[in-house]
């Protein structure tokens, strides 16, 4: 996954079959934050006209193509050259990524809600 013509992360689809069409399946991405932190004026910058608009755009191409533990080097080939660029809304994002975090952490989100609540108290 890039944006800004930087590597961001990896996704993973697993068990794809392409029928004639369109074609949806769901992933699951790692993002590396580190990167991601470090070129953030730069990332910025490249996102601002989809950010305004409430979105994110990552390019994603394809480098691996398993079937039954073995690469399809013809795939790899093929899909290596064919970059995909998604416009995201960045709620989704949040609540995706909340939503997983929230899974391994069950009291995540009312600590995330108490901490929102205490930034509207008004102090004397």
């Amino acid at each position: 996954m890039k944006t800004a013509n930087i590597t961001l992360g990896q996704a993973r689809i697993n068990n794809v079959v392409l029928a004639p069409g369109n074609n949806t399946f769901p992933l699951t991405a790692t993002l590396d934050i580190k990167t991601a932190m470090r070129n953030l004026k730069k990332i910025l910058a490249e996102q601002k006209d989809a950010l305004k608009l409430g979105n994110v755009e990552i390019s994603a191409s394809g480098n691996s193509t398993v079937y039954n533990g073995v690469h399809i080097p013809y795939y790899e080939n093929v899909l290596k050259n064919v970059v995909l660029t998604a416009k995201i809304p960045l709620i989704q994002i949040l609540m995706d990524s909340t939503e997983s975090l929230a899974g391994s952490n069950p009291g995540l989100i009312q600590g995330l809600l108490g901490a929102l609540n205490k930034t509207n108290e008004v102090r004397a």
